[in-house]
């Protein structure tokens, strides 16, 4: 199994599964034009789609693929899904094509958040509930529920690898830097890959290292301003 990672848009990532039957899946897609050209480029045939939320820029790419591609949308089990989601879930199993995947319903950045785990490989695809070093803002839920969801995520095994939104690798490197230069000027920037595990995030986000909730949303605030 590979998975093809790129930019779509300002910083958002996009992300292609395939295996080696052919098969692929699309996550989050905001530009479908690089979707359509990777597709055609690696041979692959589209056999689902992934929408961790609702968000315009993890979701405006879904309907003009789904002209060129007939094949089924999972999104999260709310009120708020669109009408082409076609399999909405929460928390347990599902499967596209042969591929096998895991659901865990994790609101806070917005009322509708799933995350999702390909077992195999043990990659997670978080949307904007992790980032390398942060973590979502709270945008249409409550900051209770975010940081919930992300005492959640500590469940996953450490080695999971995680795949994110957004590439605020930059910034939030700065952040944590300004945060405690003495901790974080032995993590570069250039350690920070395209993709994240769960062990580095506990052992670097400081997100993941508060204490409690208002310790958490102190730390949100700061952020949101810096």
């Amino acid at each position: 199994m590979k998975i093809e990672i790129f930019k779509q848009g300002a910083d958002n990532w996009g992300y292609v599964l395939s295996n080696n039957r052919g098969e692929a899946i699309a996550v989050d897609p905001l530009d479908d034009d690089i979707y359509t050209n990777l597709l055609h480029e690696k041979k692959l045939n589209l056999v689902g789609i992934l929408a961790t939320h609702y968000h315009a820029d993890h979701i405006e790419g879904i309907p003009p693929l789904l002209k060129k591609h007939k094949v089924p949308v999972v999104g999260p089990d709310t009120a708020e899904a669109p009408p082409f989601i076609t399999t909405k879930v929460s928390d347990g199993t599902f499967s596209l094509g042969s591929f096998s995947f895991q659901s865990r319903f994790l609101p806070g950045h917005s009322k509708s958040h799933c995350v999702y785990r390909e077992a195999k490989k043990n990659w997670l695809f978080v949307g904007d509930l992790l980032f390398h070093l942060g973590c979502g803002r709270v945008l249409d839920s409550e900051p209770q529920t975010l940081f919930h969801s992300l005492q959640e995520l500590k469940d996953y095994p450490p080695a999971s690898e995680i795949f994110v939104g957004h590439d605020y690798r930059e910034k939030n490197h700065r952040f944590c830097s300004e945060l405690d230069p003495r901790i974080y000027s032995a993590l570069h920037l250039s350690d920070l890959d395209k993709s994240t595990t769960l062990e580095m995030e506990l052992w670097w986000n400081p997100f993941l290292k508060t204490s409690s909730f208002d310790e958490w949303w102190e730390l949100r605030q700061r952020r949101n301003n810096f």
